[in-house]
């Protein structure tokens, strides 16, 4: 099995940026074209670059950006994962 450790995200099928996961932790890096015209999916816990990031809190979320968050079980479904 391929194991995948990037995500493109895409909105209404334009880039906007992508998530890496390495041994340091989760990363997010705007797409150029997102940064010159669209909008921070989560301004109070990530900046508006092109640069990797890691969220402003690695132990809200997860380490993931408030924006992606969302992806994740609820407690239940963290519970049914164990």
């Amino acid at each position: 099995m391929k194991r995948i450790n990037s995500v493109e995200v895409l909105l209404a099928g334009n880039p906007v940026g992508e998530l890496v996961a390495s041994r340091q932790g989760i990363y997010f890096a705007y797409h150029p074209h997102w940064v010159a015209e669209g909008f921070n999916l989560s301004p109070l816990n990530m900046g508006f670059t092109t640069q990797p990031q890691k969220a402003l809190d690695p132990l809200l979320f997860a380490g993931l950006p408030g924006a992606f968050a969302d992806s994740l079980p609820d407690g239940w479904g963290m519970l049914l994962s164990r």
